[in-house]
């Protein structure tokens, strides 16, 4: 603990939790109409949901992979009419409302034209503009650390997300700057690689600074040595939706307790896991046992976030049945009751840089 404090002043320290972040976080696609109907239900059930995550505001799109997201960043009107309007409503009844972003531009999107305009992404080894796959379509990665692209993403940010509502977002990707790319700055790629999530997030914190709005919560997976103090909490990344050690819940219990000896304070997983695979005989589809255990001990971590996943018809839904419903219910009950314990859990991390989720060693180092 004491080499985790130490480590963690030169490092930094994640920022304190918002309020609304340790209640019930559903995470849900489809658009308004669908949204409404799950939430008046779950509310129903008197779980104490405080914020809808919606990654698909945005807008969709169908690859062999599954659904993916319009990697745009701007509201999608036709499946969420009248946004600002709607989450304020939401925002009146105490719910907060989430968006998703990431560092990337759909090939031959409104955004994208603009960027690839004013010369903001990454160049490949040629000089050309850096066109790379992104699972079922093509994209650009903004270059950070190009000034004028870096505040024009704030920007963006401020204007398509905070001021149309949005309370914060899943600020995802950042991992993977090729090796071969050329940058604005000169540096070398492989060089830069490691600090481009650690930049990624502070375009994230600086632009919330920039804007005035308060209690924001955006969550990241990707990270180096300083990304802790430009982040309000990471998640660990996209499990598959099964009880495998390598990628399914279980890697999520080891990345929970690894993290925080990384000076990661705050953490959480999608309940559920995120990846599905469908593809002709192979099938790894998440089933409602393993919803329900995810549920039972995400109750236990300090944001309790739900996931449709990558194939959200295919896969089990906390909404699939009453039963669901109910149990969810339950757990987020159990969760909330633990928000004073979570609370005084933050404020250690943040002063001390001691992990809210703690390895078993961190607390008994001398139990061989």
């Amino acid at each position: 603990k004491e080499l985790l404090t130490k480590y963690t002043q030169g490092t930094g320290r994640m920022q304190p939790l918002p309020e609304f972040a340790y209640g019930t976080i559903i995470g849900l696609q489809g658009g308004k109409i669908k949204v409404d109907s799950i939430l008046k239900n779950s509310l129903a059930h008197k779980n104490p949901i405080t914020a809808i995550w919606i990654q698909d505001w945005v807008g969709k799109r169908y690859t062999k992979l599954g659904t993916r997201l319009q990697w745009d960043w701007s509201v999608n009107e036709e499946s969420y009419p009248n946004f600002k309007n709607w989450t304020d409503s939401l925002n009146r009844i105490g719910v907060k409302v989430l968006g998703y972003i990431n560092p990337y531009l759909v090939k031959d999107g409104a955004t994208c034209k603009y960027a690839l305009e004013q010369d903001y992404v990454v160049k490949d080894k040629e000089n050309h503009q850096y066109l790379f796959k992104a699972g079922g379509f093509e994209a650009y990665m903004i270059d950070f650390t190009n000034p004028e692209a870096n505040q024009w993403y704030q920007t963006l940010i401020i204007e398509n997300m905070l001021k149309m509502g949005l309370s914060g977002w899943m600020a995802d990707f950042g991992e993977n700057l090729p090796l071969d790319a050329k940058l604005f700055s000169g540096i070398d790629a492989k060089i830069y690689h490691n600090q481009y999530p650690v930049d990624w997030m502070k375009l994230n914190h600086d632009a919330v600074t920039k804007s005035g709005f308060k209690d924001i919560l955006v969550f990241n997976r990707s990270g180096f040595t300083n990304t802790a103090k430009y982040s309000t909490s990471f998640w660990t990344g996209d499990q598959m939706g099964n009880y495998g050690e390598n990628d399914g819940m279980l890697s999520a219990i080891c990345a929970l307790n690894s993290s925080g000896m990384s000076g990661i304070g705050i953490n959480h997983s999608d309940i559920g896991g995120y990846t599905a695979i469908k593809l002709g005989p192979i099938k790894y589809l998440r089933s409602k046992d393993l919803l329900f255990r995810w549920m039972e001990m995400a109750a236990f971590t300090p944001i309790f976030r739900s996931h449709e996943g990558v194939r959200p018809e295919q896969m089990a839904q906390f909404y699939s049945d009453e039963e669901s419903q109910v149990f969810f219910a339950k757990m987020g009950q159990i969760h909330a009751s633990l928000k004073p314990l979570f609370e005084a859990l933050t404020l250690e991390a943040n002063t001390s840089g001691i992990p809210i989720i703690r390895h078993p060693y961190l607390v008994f180092p001398q139990d061989k």
